[in-house]
């Protein structure tokens, strides 16, 4: 599982955040995917919390980490990820099965899932945070 990682916000090509370009520069991306969630509004940035309804899904890409020791302490940071200090991050990295869009196949990524409550925040019904953002 360790190698894959799906990304659903500002990671995301469409944004071209200086976060993206180093994700890409360590990994390479294999393509479009849905992850089985639910995404909120978070105003500057996207949350995402697991769901148990198939209908959910969250958009984004999947991408293949050459050297994800060193890469997701980096990406855990900028996420504001604290291993072994759960219950103060922002977000949780954690292992879902997703399904790439192409080929329908599934591959077990890490997700960055929101660990804060959603209730007041806005739903994006679409799933898909890029979503008025493509040109």
């Amino acid at each position: 599982m360790g190698k894959y990682l799906f990304v659903y916000g500002s990671l995301r090509r469409v944004f071209n955040h200086p976060m993206h370009r180093l994700l890409a520069a360590e990994s390479r991306c294999i393509g479009e995917a849905t992850w089985q969630g639910k995404l909120f509004s978070l105003y500057a940035y996207p949350g995402a919390v697991t769901s148990g309804n198939p209908a959910d899904n969250v958009r984004g890409e999947v991408y293949e980490l050459f050297a994800p020791e060193h890469l997701l302490p980096v990406l855990d940071a900028y996420e504001d990820f604290l291993p072994g200090q759960e219950s103060r991050s922002l977000y949780l990295r954690q292992g879902h099965p997703v399904q790439m869009l192409a080929d329908s196949r599934v591959v077990t990524a890490w997700v960055y899932v929101y660990n804060q409550t959603t209730q007041g925040l806005s739903r994006v019904a679409s799933g898909d945070w890029a979503d008025g953002f493509r040109g």
